[in-house]
């Protein structure tokens, strides 16, 4: 058998890496920052302790890597409006139903957003987790440009473009919220995320 060739040592590590952050992301957002602890990690992935300790050299450490990856992730919807050039009303519906898509069938996506909420809590705050977090705040300014093509094309409602997108985003994320909350706590009331159609009369002429 033929050594491996350095992409392929390469694809094994990252592959590594990935598993570390979602296990440690599930840790995180359903224990907290304090409430974890790297043993519990490690538990959980089924991985030592010791391997954790190779890709990062403490909790905080990858505490702020596991930010700067759920951020990242997050922003991939955003990213593919760009990517697929949409504007305005067209690219605030596409982007609205893969949310509503990525709510549906993404539970490990539902934990980044209770994980980066619970980091912001954080005090104090260490400053590399600081600017991870200052990232996620280019997905407003992203979303008022879309509204304020939608404006032009008559099809959204007259106002400030950037107070607008920081309304549909409170929106989302109240959504998000309950989604995680019908998930994890027994009930017989079932949560039905409202349609895209439903959000965008925030914002519809």
């Amino acid at each position: 058998m033929s050594p491996r060739t350095d992409e392929q040592n390469q694809v094994i590590l990252d592959k590594r890496r990935e598993e570390i952050l979602s296990t440690a992301l599930s840790e995180f957002a359903r224990k907290g920052y304090s409430g974890t602890k790297i043993s519990d990690i490690a538990k959980s992935g089924r991985m030592s302790q010791g391997l954790i300790y190779h890709y990062y050299k403490s909790k905080d450490e990858l505490y702020a890597a596991v930010i700067e990856k759920s951020i990242e992730d997050s922003h991939i919807i955003v990213e593919m409006v760009d990517t697929y050039g949409l504007k305005g009303w067209k690219a605030l519906t596409t982007m609205t139903e893969s949310i509503l898509l990525w709510m549906k069938d993404a539970e490990n996506e539902l934990l980044n957003f209770l994980f980066m909420y619970q980091a912001l809590m954080l005090d104090p705050m260490p400053e590399r987790i600081k600017a991870a977090l200052a990232k996620e705040m280019k997905t407003i300014p992203a979303t008022a440009r879309m509204i304020a093509k939608a404006q032009e094309e008559g099809l959204a409602i007259e106002g400030d473009a950037f107070f607008l997108a920081s309304m549909y985003w409170s929106l989302i994320q109240g959504i998000i919220m309950i989604q995680i909350t019908s998930k994890h706590i027994q009930s017989h009331e079932v949560y039905v995320a409202p349609e895209a159609e439903s959000i965008l009369r925030l914002l519809k002429k």
